[in-house]
């Protein structure tokens, strides 16, 4: 395959807009790391933003005077990702696209709202084909159990009339003026990342299993001088698969960092906690910054192997790689 030029950028901003932990304190003291009581304008407002169990981050690429942002998935509850916004005081009105990493509800349920808040009329929403299927959660090893219905996430219908222009694609692509990329569907190269054995998806006759979770997708920024900043919502396809493929589509092979959630939790995920560490050092990211569903046992792993690297993310962190950062 030949690699995508994906232009390189000045600096590259990650702002956790929506995620599981909120964390007033505790952060290593390092220059690409600010909490969001240091960076935002009302430190007092600010410190009551609301965590749930979902994600959300705004991504913005600096290149020259050009500034281009995106929102990477949209949490669950219809007022977070607005609602922490403003309190951050922050102003989503420059968003020039959405992405949703895959369709699970923690990522994509919050849409509409935000699309109403944002007045977007041809905001482009980019997702995989099977985005907007539905989906459900069975024991593979116990056959005759009940299929559990994941929570309601929004149509293709629901999300047009509330202003999206929906792009659907299976393979990789380049959005914001070719600064940032989306991977499309990662390759499974590592014979230890799990997917999600417990994931079905209806394809219009019934269920099917669909443990590799196909739609699971990255974003990517190539910040010069500096590497690659990957951002996963969740990592279904497994995040040293992501790393290996995002280092694959650029040709880029340093990594200045990897943020965002690693499905690092649950027993089928916890047993390879160790293998995930150990490929994750042979890659040796500036930061890295687990998130969301990495888990408790994830996140005490690679803080051990990563002890200057590591940054327990928190809601209103904001990651700045470059230029000043």
């Amino acid at each position: 395959m030949e690699s995508i030029h994906l232009k390189p950028v000045d600096r590259a901003e990650v702002i956790s807009l929506v995620d599981n932990l909120l964390e007033p304190s505790g952060l290593p003291s390092r220059d690409d790391v600010k909490p969001l009581w240091e960076w935002t304008p009302d430190p007092d407002r600010a410190r009551r933003p609301r965590a749930e169990h979902g994600f959300s981050a705004l991504i913005r690429t600096y290149a020259g005077e050009e500034m281009r942002s995106l929102l990477l998935d949209v949490a669950y509850e219809p007022g977070s990702v607005m609602d922490n916004a403003e309190r951050m005081g922050l102003d989503l009105g420059p968003v020039q696209a959405i992405v949703l990493s895959h369709q699970h509800w923690d990522h994509t349920g919050g849409l509409v709202p935000v699309l109403h808040a944002l007045k977007a009329q041809g905001l482009p929403l980019i997702v995989h084909p099977n985005t907007f299927t539905r989906r459900a959660w069975r024991d593979p090893a116990k056959p005759d159990s009940k299929f559990r219905l994941s929570p309601p996430t929004p149509t293709r219908e629901e999300a047009e009339a509330a202003g999206a222009r929906v792009v659907e694609s299976a393979g990789p692509c380049l959005i914001c003026g070719d600064t940032v990329l989306v991977t499309g569907e990662v390759p499974r190269t590592t014979d230890f990342e799990p997917g999600y054995p417990h994931e079905w998806i209806w394809d219009g006759g019934g269920w099917r299993h669909d443990p590799r979770v196909l739609d699971d997708r990255s974003v990517v920024v190539h910040v010069r001088g500096r590497g690659l900043v990957i951002v996963a919502g969740c990592a279904h396809a497994g995040i040293v698969n992501t790393v290996r493929y995002a280092r694959r589509l650029t040709g880029v092979d340093r990594v200045a960092a990897i943020i965002g959630g690693f499905h690092l939790v649950g027993a089928d995920a916890e047993r390879v906690v160790a293998r995930t560490v150990a490929a994750l050092e042979e890659v040796r990211p500036d930061l890295l910054a687990p998130s969301h569903c990495t888990g408790w046992l994830g996140r005490f792993a690679l803080a051990r192997a990563f002890p200057t690297a590591f940054v327990p993310n928190a809601i209103g962190n904001l990651y700045r790689i470059g230029g000043d950062g």
